[in-house]
């Protein structure tokens, strides 16, 4: 079920991502009058789409994961599931 649930997230993001960014490379390429003066506001955009991007599928879930098992290793027994029992 995790694996499901990781999977559409993962797709969300890949498909709004890569719209933002297909949307914003005419912009960045820079044809027509004006262009140059538009271009690296929309360079800009893409590589902060592309950082958050990539904090959110990959940074994030691996500081979740070294900070639960930290958890797991310096508190044992002191997990979510005994803390709601014991309630």
């Amino acid at each position: 079920m995790k694996k499901i649930s990781f999977l559409a997230g993962f797709l969300v993001m890949m498909l709004a991502t890569s719209g933002m960014i297909m949307g914003m490379m005419p912009i960045a390429i820079g044809i027509g009058e004006g262009a140059e003066t538009r271009s690296p506001m929309a360079l800009a955009t893409i590589g902060g789409l592309i950082t958050s991007l990539l904090l959110t599928l990959i940074v994030i879930p691996v500081a979740y994961d070294l900070f639960d098992e930290l958890k797991e290793r310096y508190f044992p027994g002191k997990t979510r599931n005994a803390q709601k029992s014991a309630v």
